[in-house]
């Protein structure tokens, strides 16, 4: 009697474990990864997902969604690198046609942000001849904004007519255009030749203005010492000694200008880009 109450509770055991569903099993980790991804913790979301991998139940359908999911999740934390790895896993088992271009949009968005220009373009060959409107502008919208961002005009407007965000972008190229880059060889010319004119040329007027006043006041004083007390005046060698230090100060700050000059302007516009074409950036 001992012995029968003992398999009979062994059959009751072992028939709940092979037909209950257990917490841990591949339909729950999945829902609680899904609900952490919807929450924005992407950390857990991601070490979740990764663990339902694992898990037995899953066909080539769900893994490939776990993969995607990973991806996002990866690229809102702004790791876009490993985001890629796993958008490119997701497109070995995916055959649509329609989620392969979406990734592939994905894909392209992930090329701008890493500033992979080349990559970007080449994915043009997915986009130029497809059916889905929505899909084709969205990426012609993004490779303008590529070439926008590094003030080629030419061919950011070449695109925008492409685009369904056209007047958007033909309006920050109008703007951008009158204030362009500048070339720091014009610039350390022009200090050269006149003190101040380089930062002139940064639109640093009275900046301009200081450097050649001063360089000026301190050459006329190291001439009017060497013109009265000769090649042994004192006067002559401190204020030729602050003139010089200033004169080369003049031209390397007129370079240093042009850097901080055309970081400040590309940052600006990258500033606008991200806010007039947000929807853009936010892949899903």
């Amino acid at each position: 009697m001992k012995y029968f109450k003992l398999l009979f509770l062994t059959i009751i055991l072992l028939k709940s474990l092979l037909y209950s569903e257990s917490y841990f099993s591949f339909k729950n980790n999945l829902k609680f990864a899904d609900f952490l991804y919807q929450e924005k913790d992407f950390n857990r979301a991601i070490t979740e997902y990764k663990r339902t991998l694992f898990l037995p139940s899953q066909n080539k359908k769900e893994k490939n969604y776990i993969y995607y999911k990973i991806a996002l999740s990866y690229y809102n934390l702004n790791k876009y690198n490993t985001s890629f790895n796993y958008f490119n896993k997701y497109l070995k088992f995916e055959k649509n046609m329609k989620n392969r271009l979406k990734v592939l949009y994905n894909i392209s968005v992930i090329y701008y942000k890493v500033k992979n220009k080349k990559s970007l373009i080449k994915n043009k060959k997915f986009f130029s001849n497809i059916s889905n409107t929505n899909l084709k502008t969205k990426y012609y919208t993004l490779l303008s904004l590529n070439y926008l961002r590094d003030f080629k005009f030419k061919k950011a407007k070449k695109y925008s007519n492409l685009s369904l965000q056209k007047d958007k972008i033909n309006r920050l190229i109008l703007k951008y255009k009158s204030t362009p880059p500048k070339n720091m060889i014009i610039s350390a010319f022009l200090s050269t030749i006149i003190p101040g004119a380089g930062k002139i040329y940064l639109n640093r007027f009275w900046d301009g203005l200081m450097s050649f006043f001063l360089i000026g006041v301190t050459t006329w004083q190291s001439y009017d010492g060497f013109s009265k007390d000769g090649i042994k005046s004192t006067k002559g060698w401190i204020y030729g000694t602050i003139a010089g230090s200033l004169y080369l100060g003049n031209i390397y700050g007129s370079i240093v200008g042009v850097r901080i000059y055309n970081y400040q302007i590309k940052e600006k516009l990258k500033r606008e880009i991200n806010v007039q074409f947000k929807t853009y950036f936010n892949i899903n």
